[in-house]
């Protein structure tokens, strides 16, 4: 988000929503089905076909969706929320991200850099055999 050009993008602090369809890689039985969101920041919940698989905040952002895999055509959807931090930054320099964006908290990071956010990488299919 941080590298878009529309300044409600670049300082947003929230959720935003990824939604997107993949056909099931070929798994022996006994496989596990793993989704690598190693470029998420900061924190995801992953469902595939509107069931929840789980949520990552930390290393190594690896999510089991073997039980919720079908054959042929599936749904993934990656909610990912990011901290405050790129929102007060913003708002610090008169561009906020939206309106109301207030605080009486007296944090402010001294690093003046916004924080990678969102969907750094595409995320990959693993399949782990026994």
């Amino acid at each position: 988000w941080t590298t878009s050009a529309d300044e409600t993008v670049k300082y947003y602090s929230g959720t935003a929503i990824y939604t997107t369809t993949f056909r099931a890689p070929s798994v022996q039985r006994g496989s596990r089905v793993i989704l690598d969101l190693d470029g998420v920041r900061d924190v995801a919940t992953v469902r595939v076909n509107g069931k929840e698989c789980g949520i990552v905040w930390t290393s190594p952002y690896k999510v089991d969706i073997t039980d919720a895999v079908r054959k042929g055509k599936n749904t993934l959807e990656i909610e990912v929320t990011n901290t405050w931090a790129n929102a007060l930054l913003g708002a610090d320099q008169g561009k906020a991200p939206f309106d109301g964006i207030w605080t009486n908290g007296k944090y402010r990071r001294s690093d003046k850099t916004l924080i990678p956010a969102g969907l750094i990488t595409q995320p990959t299919i693993i399949v782990e055999s026994k």
